[in-house]
Formats: C-alpha cells, sequence, structure tokens
C-alpha cells in the first residue's frame, strides 16, 4: 500500500479531491523520506505545501514546512532549510499557537546552531524552552534541551552541557530508542569526554545501542556510532574507533547526511592518520573541509582546517601548517568555540618550537594552557607533540 500513495495523490488530484489529495501527498512524502529517497520527499512536501497554501491549513502547513526544512538541512542544503523554519515561524506567529511558535524556533535554533551563529540560536533555543516549559510541553521541553545542550557543548560550557542533556534524560524522552533521543546521548558522550570521563562516554553509547539496532534506526545508529568513535579515539583505543567511524560513515552515507559523513570522514582520517598513511588521511580531511564549505558550517570548517593543519606539521611542512592553523584559530574564536582555540594555539606552539621560535612557542603555549584550564578540558593537555 505504501508504494501507491504517489499513486493515488496523483487519481484524487486528478478528480480535484483535494482533502484526499494533501492526504495522500502526506503520506508518499512521508513514506519517501523514511526510505531515504530524499529528493522525492522533498518534492512531494513542496507540492503539498501548494495545496496547504490554497487551503489555509495553518497548523498542516506549519508542520510540512518544518519536515521539509528538517530534509534540506539533512541533505546540506542549509540556506533553503533556513528560509524554510523561518517561513514556518511567521505562519505560527499568525495562528499564536505557542506549541508550534515553540517548534519553529526550537528548529530554526537549531539550524542556526550548525551554521555557527551561536548568539542568534541561543535566542530561538531560549524563547522555546520558555513556549515549551508554560504549556507544560514536556517532549519538546526534552528536545530543546538537547539542543541548548549541544550549544553549551560546542561552547566548552560542558557542565552546562551536562545539566541540559539530564533535564532531557530525567523527562523519560530518550528511553524509547527514537532518533532524538540518540543525538542527545551521543552528545552526551561527547560530555562526559571532555570532563576526561572516558568510560562514562563509551558506556552511555553502549547502552543505547542495542535499542536503535532493535529498531533499526539508521540515523541513531549512525550519530551514537561517530560519537562513540570520538570517545575511542581520544582514550586512545584506535581499533575500535576506526571500527566505528566506519560503521556510522556508511551510515550517514547511506542517509544522505552530508555534515554527518564530514565528521566522520575527519574523525576517519585521524585513525588512518596514526597508522602512517598521511596520504589517505589528507584526502579525507580535505573532502571534510570541502563539504563543512559548501553546508557552511564554520564549526565544521574549523575543525578541518585544524586536521589540515595539524597533519602538514607532522610532514613538517611548517608554513603551510602555520596558514591553515591560523585560519582555523581566527574561526574558532569568531564561534567562542573554547576547545578548538587551545587545540590550535597548542598546534601553533609546537610548530613555533619546531622552528625554534621559542619565545612565539611559549606565547602560544601558554595562552593555550590559560584558556584550558578556564574552560575545565580535562580530557585535553597541553605538550609538544
Amino acid at each position: 500500500m505504501e508504494s501507491r500513495y504517489a499513486d493515488l495523490a496523483f487519481h484524487y488530484e486528478q478528480a480535484g479531491v483535494f482533502d484526499k489529495t494533501c492526504e495522500y501527498l502526506r503520506k508518499a512524502a512521508d513514506y519517501a523520506r523514511s526510505n531515504y529517497q530524499n529528493q522525492q520527499a522533498l518534492e512531494y512536501y513542496e507540492k503539498l505545501l501548494h495545496y496547504l497554501g490554497v487551503q489555509a491549513d495553518g497548523v498542516e502547513e506549519i508542520r510540512t514546512h518544518i519536515k521539509r526544512g528538517k530534509l534540506l538541512q539533512l541533505v546540506g542544503n542549509w540556506t533553503e532549510s533556513e528560509n524554510t523554519f523561518n517561513k514556518a515561524l511567521q505562519i505560527a506567529k499568525s495562528s499564536r499557537d505557542a506549541v508550534m511558535i515553540g517548534e519553529c524556533n526550537m528548529q530554526l535554533g537549531h539550524l542556526l546552531m550548525l551554521k555557527g551563529d551561536y548568539e542568534t540560536a541561543y535566542h530561538h533555543l531560549h524563547i522555546a524552552a520558555g513556549l515549551f516549559e508554560s504549556v507544560d510541553d514536556k517532549i519538546g521541553y526534552a528536545k530543546v534541551n538537547g539542543h541548548l545542550g549541544n550549544l553549551h557543548l560546542r561552547r566548552g560550557e560542558y557542565l552546562q552541557a551536562k545539566a541540559s542533556f539530564e533535564r532531557s534524560i530525567d523527562s523519560g524522552y530518550v528511553a524509547d530508542g527514537k532518533t532524538g533521543g540518540a543525538q542527545i546521548l551521543a552528545n552526551l558522550a561527547l560530555t562526559h569526554m571532555n570532563l576526561g570521563q572516558f568510560d562514562a562516554g563509551i558506556e552511555v553509547v553502549n547502552r543505547q545501542l542495542p535499542l536503535h539496532r532493535a529498531r533499526n534506526d539508521k540515523q541513531g545508529l549512525s550519530v551514537l556510532l561517530v560519537n562513540l568513535g570520538i570517545v575511542q579515539y581520544e582514550k586512545g583505543d584506535y581499533p575500535a574507533a576506526g571500527q566505528s567511524y566506519e560503521e556510522g560513515l556508511r551510515l550517514a552515507e547511506e542517509l544522505g547526511n552530508k555534515q554527518l559523513v564530514s565528521i566522520a570522514m575527519g574523525s576517519l582520517g585521524l585513525v588512518i592518520q596514526q597508522q602512517g598513511d598521511y596520504d589517505h588521511a589528507m584526502q579525507l580531511f580535505r573532502r571534510d573541509l570541502e563539504i563543512t564549505e559548501a553546508l557552511g558550517d564554520k564549526q565544521g570548517i574549523a575543525i578541518a582546517l585544524g586536521l589540515i593543519g595539524e597533519l602538514l606539521k607532522l610532514q613538517g611542512e611548517f608554513h603551510k601548517a602555520i596558514e591553515y592553523m591560523q585560519k582555523n584559530l581566527m574561526l574558532c574564536e569568531e564561534l567562542g568555540y573554547q576547545k578548538g582555540i587551545a587545540k590550535a594555539l597548542n598546534t601553533l606552539g609546537d610548530i613555533f618550537f619546531f622552528t625554534e621560535e621559542f619565545e612565539r612557542s611559549l606565547h602560544y603555549y601558554d595562552r593555550a594552557i590559560e584558556l584550558t584550564r578556564k574552560i575545565s578540558h580535562k580530557a585535553y593537555c597541553v605538550q609538544a607533540s
């Protein structure tokens, strides 16, 4: 029956039965999305929005804009995704539906966070949290706290991140193995890692993985596996990290999740770099940079620049390494990405140490040590490498 939704939509469209046309367009779009037929789903959502606009069905139009915006975000069209969420927010404000206004603010805030506009993202997420709390929408409040936790994590505010994630978990939102809960727990694992609690981070993911495997939740599994690999890598278990990255990358590519593909590629490149295959690692790092630049993912761009700069340092190409690391540092400072700043400062300290510019080297090391203490990043210690 599911595969015939598009045929039924066409049949009712030809017959001029608008309600049934909308019903089956919606089902066709949702079915295509659930089967990772992303472009087809986008086409159905766009056609559905045309009919909903004619019928002036506000709530359903908002929900469809949100679905379309989330799918555009997944496939990497972040500019059109932002436009779509803004359209949804305008309609929601006209309807004065607190839940819908909260949902639109949450989705817009999450996207802006991914783009690196942290201040505006916080503004939208804070509005959403207040609206969900005011109407006692526990699920909405749990979701938005997950996004706020991610924002704190990106800014190096690890205790605040942990508190936000725990508020989501306490609501029971993550207990059923759904995709949204996977993202929250995957990011909680990174928070534990950044607090130096590697085993706790790994345990968080390992407890959740069976639930998502049982549901065949590929989106949830992909983010859990990639973040598990990050924690395993930071702990020094490179073979396990490589296995987690490879499975996570395969799933992310199948889903068409470009941002997660870029993260997995860069992360896998680190494992390959550890194995001494610098050429292959550099290929992955440069592909990571290409994807993040196409997305407009500022933090992703910064990380990819840092990976390339670090590898150039290892290869002894110090002048090129400085160029990449200075770009990395400027972008991290623009974002307020504290961990990235600390890493960039440390790598620049290494480079100037190797080129025997010791005063400059000490300058960067001192700044890195000061910042590392400030953000209490126990997992990251500064040393010449």
